[in-house]
């Protein structure tokens, strides 16, 4: 059987990037940052989703650490679940200014 990859491409703004966000899990250390999606549910009413992102290359995360709060970036990555807990977060592949 072959494996199966669950690719997203992601437009937000940075959300939750300040403060201790590294995190260790089986695949090495982890920053840990959400992404800030606005739109506009089936009944018309304001949205405010935020994603679970996971970057674990070492220049990702120096990228993340570079930018502001709140600042639009596009995200190319992959949804996963957690080994341990089952949380599901898109794994970072390609960080750029949205």
């Amino acid at each position: 059987m072959g494996e199966h990859v669950n690719s997203v491409t992601l437009v937000g703004a940075l959300h939750f990037i300040k403060g201790t966000q590294v995190k260790e899990a089986s695949g090495g250390r982890y920053f840990r940052f959400s992404l800030k999606l606005d739109s506009v549910d089936r009944a018309g009413i304001p949205r405010h989703d935020y994603i679970l992102v996971r970057a674990f290359d070492p220049e990702a995360q120096a990228w993340i650490r570079e930018q502001e709060e709140g600042a639009l970036i596009r995200l190319e990555g992959s949804v996963r679940a957690s080994v341990g807990s089952g949380e599901m977060y898109v794994l970072a592949e390609k960080l750029e200014r949205g």
